[in-house]
């Protein structure tokens, strides 16, 4: 879990570097279709040629936790880029947006982690309880 964390940060570090200097420069929007572009690659494009090579299984966790967090997190991601159709005023992804991203991602980050801690004590209860 530790390596799949450390490896998503490492492939998405180009992408920030991009994202960062598009947006000091005031270039907003490559910086949201970057992002969005670059999440429907990997969600779609990636796992579709990796379903074709061999058919992946999908635990409960997945189907009742982690698809129903991707689908909010693009509905809110979609609500504070079309303000103007709901509040009247000019779209932008501000501060407060970014922040409640951020902790969307915290929260998203520590619910890993929990896995990742419960799922070693189920590892170590069953060798605990192994007999050949």
């Amino acid at each position: 879990m530790i390596g799949l964390t450390i490896v998503a940060f490492g492939t998405s570090a180009p992408e920030l570097v991009v994202n960062v200097i598009a947006s000091v420069q005031g270039h907003s929007a490559i910086t949201l279709g970057n992002v969005i572009g670059s999440n429907l690659i990997n969600t779609l494009v990636i796992l579709g040629i990796t379903a074709l090579i061999y058919p992946l299984t999908v635990s409960k966790t997945t189907t009742y936790v982690e698809i129903p967090m991707s689908l909010l997190a693009a509905f809110i991601v979609f609500l504070m880029a079309n303000d103007m159709y709901f509040d009247g005023i000019t779209s932008v992804i501000g501060k407060v947006d970014g922040s409640i991203l951020l902790l969307f991602f915290l929260i998203f980050l520590a619910y890993n982690f929990y896995l990742m801690v419960s799922s070693k004590e189920e590892e170590e209860l069953e060798i605990k309880n192994y007999t050949p």
